[in-house]
């Protein structure tokens, strides 16, 4: 088994991970190829996923188990609490593909259609009732049914916000290292 394999293998265990091997120095100079080939693999499953009939379609039909989000979750966690400039750098170059198609997933009609259809037309339970209500309203709470070249301008300022983001949080983080606190008068504390 190969890193990259082992690392897929890693994020798909069941149990806790193993982060000191998931962000291990070997690890980090792979992990922008497992990213983009993740993210291919996801672009192919989003587009099947249109091309079938609704009437296959059921409520594990919309559960992924991919590793993409996960493993980005991950890095974003870690650049938060032990960045590094390789870590900042891997984020920064993958962050705009990502945005590009998170909001080509949260702006499409035919899959906002399949989510409508499968829950006015499938048994669900109480519970998988609330998680496709709360589905569908997400899509409508961004304005699905807006004319597409409105829907681009609101992922132009999407993409825009997530950049901001970032640069806040960098700049936290950043400010969290060079913090000092010094003491100049330890008389204040002796009577503490």
């Amino acid at each position: 088994m190969n890193l990259k394999e082992k690392v897929i293998s890693e994020l798909k265990n069941k149990g806790f991970p193993d982060l000191k091997f998931l962000f291990s120095s070997e690890v980090l100079e792979i992990v922008t190829d497992i990213l983009d080939s993740e993210l291919e693999s996801e672009k192919v499953k989003f587009e099947d996923f249109l091309k079938q009939e609704n009437s296959s379609l059921t409520f594990d039909s919309f559960e992924d188990d991919g590793v993409l989000y996960y493993l980005w979750s991950l890095l974003n966690h870690l650049e938060n609490v032990d960045t590094s400039d390789k870590l900042r750098e891997i984020i920064e170059d993958f962050r705009p593909k990502l945005q590009d198609f998170s909001n080509d997933l949260a702006y499409s009609k035919p899959y906002f259609e399949k989510l409508e259809y499968v829950f006015e037309n499938t048994s669900l339970d109480s519970e998988q009732k609330r998680i496709m209500e709360k589905r569908i309203k997400a899509y409508k709470d961004r304005w699905i049914d807006l004319p597409l070249e409105k829907q681009e301008k609101i992922k132009k300022i999407n993409k825009k916000l997530w950049e901001l983001s970032d640069k806040f949080t960098n700049n936290i983080v950043d400010d969290e290292k060079t913090f000092e606190y010094l003491i100049t008068d330890l008389t204040l504390y002796e009577s503490a």
